[in-house]
């Protein structure tokens, strides 16, 4: 489990970049949101979408290629 936080209202970084950005190495490929291959479990906490996700998704995960945290989030991350 990781939580994720953003530094400040203003920052405009998705959970993928935050993650990164952490040095965690998430498995992602397109980063658009078409192909669904870096989607996650949010255990806790809320998202606002960038874009509409096209890649496929199951309740309760998400796309953090195009989302970005409302305040703190926690995610199950599966790393390379």
């Amino acid at each position: 489990m990781i939580s994720v936080t953003s530094t400040s209202s203003s920052d405009s970084r998705t959970v993928l970049q935050i993650l990164k950005d952490s040095n965690q190495k998430p498995i992602s490929q397109c980063e658009k949101g078409f192909c669904g291959e870096c989607r996650l479990k949010l255990k806790k906490g809320t998202v606002d979408y960038i874009n509409d996700p096209i890649g496929f998704t199951r309740k309760g995960e998400i796309l953090p290629c195009i989302c970005k945290p409302v305040g703190d989030i926690e995610v199950e991350v599966t790393c390379i």
